[in-house]
């Protein structure tokens, strides 16, 4: 009998205290999940490239076009290191419309009157040949391909650069 009777004491003693950590846990992993949802980053506004071609007519807002491939390691770090960054981000936000280009896809758009794939784009009209690449293009014209990884502050005044030239 007493056995049972330290076996059930145990058990209630158990179930109390795991309750209340479990109980616990998930109360804090709810509040850092309000926080975080409440510090919401703004990222760069991504548009297909005939979505930017339209806006840029509108507003004359350049537009700087970030080639890459899936498998591009320094591709990834771009996204990561200077995508991401608020400094690039406002910058961009003000100044540039961005699109994303998968160099590999086969998915089409058009571009001076040309119906063309992504891959004929970057590889044929903008003459890109490694990736990351940063096609600038003002006034419905390529302007200029600017190769390689760029950390924040590069970028910024690469397209800070390129739109004082071209104003």
């Amino acid at each position: 009998m007493k056995k049972n009777t330290l076996f059930v004491i145990f058990l209630l003693c158990f179930f109390a205290t795991t309750g209340f950590t479990f109980f616990s846990g998930n109360s804090v992993v709810e509040n850092q999940k309000v926080v975080e949802n409440s510090v919401k980053k703004e990222k760069i506004q991504w548009l297909t490239f005939e979505e930017a071609m339209a806006k840029s007519a509108q507003d004359n807002k350049p537009i700087f076009v970030d080639v890459y491939t899936d498998w591009c390691g320094w591709c990834k770090k771009m996204d990561k290191n200077t995508f991401q960054t608020d400094e690039v981000i406002e910058y961009v936000a003000q100044n540039y419309h961005a699109v994303k280009l998968d160099a590999e896809s086969q998915d089409a758009t058009s571009f001076d009157g040309q119906k063309l794939t992504y891959r004929q784009l970057s590889g044929g009209v903008f003459k890109v040949t490694g990736y990351p690449s940063i096609v600038l293009i003002n006034n419905k014209k390529q302007v200029a391909v600017a190769p390689g990884y760029r950390a924040k502050k590069d970028f910024i005044k690469m397209l800070e650069k390129f739109k004082a030239d071209n104003q």
